[in-house]
């Protein structure tokens, strides 16, 4: 099972960055891919706080990245991110 996470794991890279005050944040989400080539438009994220989608389907069309998105957070609030 490990030889067939490794390579979709390697083939792309999610970076958050932070920026706002201690109440409230923007944050950003950054994608990237390791082979240069997108995501193949059959790979998407959405980005979930406190259970509500405030990102749907993101992805990388072409290229190595980054391809940014941001949202708003506030302190406490979950942030979930899920890949397909």
């Amino acid at each position: 099972m490990k030889n067939a996470i490794t390579p979709l794991l390697m083939s792309f890279i999610l970076f958050f960055s932070i920026s706002g005050n201690s109440f409230g944040c923007t944050h950003t989400i950054s994608l990237f891919d390791s082979y240069g080539d997108g995501w193949h438009g059959n790979n998407f994220v959405d980005v979930y706080v406190d259970g509500t989608l405030v990102l749907d389907d993101i992805t990388l069309g072409s290229g190595s990245g980054p391809a940014s998105y941001s949202f708003e957070a506030n302190t406490g609030q979950s942030i979930q991110v899920t890949y397909t």
